[in-house]
This record gives C-alpha cells, structure tokens and sequence, in this order.
C-alpha cells in the first residue's frame, strides 16, 4: 500500500514539475535551413526587426510539437514582433511581411489573421517591474485563407488602407484558427537580439508574454512591416521588387486594373481567389518592365463579395483583398 502511495506521489510530483517548467520557459530547438536572404540592405519599403540586419536567420522548433514562431503543442495563439520609433520617426505601414519557414495547410478555409496594434498592452516580461509594452488596441486587420500562402518565401499582405504610425506598434499573427503544429516563421538566432523583448506571443490563456520570458529565446521573429515612406532606418531595410496598387477597388466593373512598380524586366503570374481561399481564375506569364505597368484583368461574372490577388514574380508573394460590388 505504502509502495503504491509512493508511486503515485512520484507521479503526481513528476507532472507538476513538467506543468511548472512549461510554465516557465518552453523547450526548445534549432533547425539549420537555407533561406536567401536579400542583399544588400539598402533603402526599400521593407522594415525588418533590428537583428535581421546581423543576425542568423534559423527555424526554431518546440520540443514538445510544433514551432516557436507559430503554432505548437502548448496551444499559443498568437505571435507579434514590436517596431521600435525614433523620436520625429512617421510613416503609413501597408501591410506585413511574412517570411514563413514551415507551412502545412490542413484545411483550405483555414483563416491567419494579420493586425496591427498599438503597444500599450499588459504583458509579461522578463524584468518584473515592466508590465506595459504588449499588443494592445488593434488600428487594422485583415484575414487571409492559408492557402494563399506560400512556404519558404516572404508573404507579403496589405491592409486595406495605410496605417499612419508615429510611436512604437506590433504587428500581429493570429494563428487561433490553424491546426495544431502547422506554420512556423523564420527568425533570428536565439541571443541575435540583445534582450531587446520586441518579441511577444499570446499564450494559451490570452496572456501576452515576451519570448524572451515564456522560452527564454532571445531573437526576433520574421513578422516585417510593409511601409510606404523612406524616412526610417537604412541598416534594416530590404528593397522590395515590386510595388502593386489595386484600382478601382471596391470594383463595380468587370475591369480591374494594376499598377506595378518594379526594378526589374520580369514574368508575373496572377491569381484569383475567392474568401474561403479557391483559386477561380488565373492569368500568367505577365511581361512586367523596368518602372510603372499598369495591367488590365478582366473579371466577367464575379459575384458580390470579397476576393484575393496574389502576385508571385518567383522571389515574392504579394497578396491583395478586393471587394466586388
């Protein structure tokens, strides 16, 4: 009897220890992958966390299932990177880059969505006096099907309209409607940033945490900030191939018309989506130049209602919401 009490015990003991080392930093490990990175670093439109400019792009995997960008076992539901202003800084943030390492699309209307936030959330971090810092009120988000998204590339997703920023924000990647271990992002290398906490993940109590606190891991995450404005810093800036404006949009004709700007002589393909993420129509092989071309898609028949552009000219993603009318 004594015996049998003492194993229990044992047992019950063993499962608290795992709850409160879960509790306090998530194992975890790193994948060496090959992922391009762009070079050189010089003034573009896209904004990326500071330790990209120096660091070690890795995919960090959690012991337990799943990744530490993304989705895993301990059920997180949510990761954010936080952008830092400089004093007199402003500009419009256009949408979110998503440099995904990993992905697996368990069901077509699997829905991620992309926010913006301010940054005067309750959160936890690792210096106990700090409580303010997290993700808090939401200026902007949009939904996108996950089949849209494309693995091992940078994702690039405009909101609806332009954000003006002028203090610290975090963008957002609400992975609550995913199955269970199936996007992972890329990152930096745990200790590339410095004790910055610009990380964040919302954990499975809607709690706010900086990585830095929840797993010990000291880098930043491959969330980039798509803006429109060539005031901010020039060490982490990545130039974009392709600039892309959708007009008119919302669209009452059958006519819907591009604008692409791009600094290259290059073959795009362009696709159609509609809400729940089905590919309806595609048009390939787009001969797009050196500077401005405006394309012409004839859209005959759409019903009323919300649909997606993507854009792939085999370096990039860019992917862009339409409402018919």
């Amino acid at each position: 009897m004594i015996s049998s009490f003492m194993k229990n015990l044992s047992f019950i003991a063993a499962l608290l220890l795992l709850s409160l080392t879960s509790l306090a930093q998530k194992p975890f490990k790193s994948l060496s992958i090959g992922f391009e990175m762009y070079q050189p670093k010089t003034l573009g439109d896209t904004l990326m966390p500071e330790s990209f400019s120096t660091g070690t792009l890795t995919l960090d995997t959690a012991l337990a299932g799943g990744y530490v960008c993304g989705n895993n076992t301990y059920g997180d539901l949510a990761k954010a990177q936080i952008f830092k202003m400089p004093d007199n800084l402003s500009y419009n943030v256009r949408g979110v880059g998503l440099l995904i390492g990993d992905l697996v699309v368990a069901n077509p209307v699997e829905e991620l969505i992309i926010s913006i936030h301010d940054t005067k959330g309750e959160g936890n971090f690792s210096n106990p006096p700090d409580t303010l810092g997290a993700p808090g009120y939401a200026f902007s988000q949009i939904s996108v099907p996950a089949s849209l998204l494309v693995n091992n590339q940078l994702n690039i997703i405009d909101f609806n309209t332009e954000i003006f920023v002028n203090d610290d924000y975090a963008l957002c990647m609400d992975i609550s409607g995913f199955a269970t271990n199936t996007i992972g992002l890329m990152s930096t290398t745990d200790g590339d940033a410095q004790n910055s906490e610009t990380a964040m993940e919302k954990v499975s109590d809607g709690s706010w945490y900086s990585m830095l606190n929840s797993w010990g891991w000291d880098a930043e995450i491959g969330i980039f900030s798509i803006i429109n404005g060539a005031s901010a810093h020039t060490n982490n800036i990545i130039p974009n191939e392709m600039a892309i404006d959708v007009f008119p949009n919302p669209i009452s004709s059958e006519n819907l018309f591009l604008n692409i700007q791009s600094i290259d002589n290059e073959m795009v393909d362009i696709e159609l989506f509609d809400e729940k993420g089905e590919m309806i129509q595609k048009f390939c092989n787009n001969k797009i130049n050196v500077g401005l071309n405006t394309l012409s898609l004839n859209f005959t028949n759409l019903s009323q209602g919300h649909y997606f552009l993507r854009i792939n000219n085999n370096k990039k993603i860019y992917i862009k919401k339409i409402v018919v009318i």
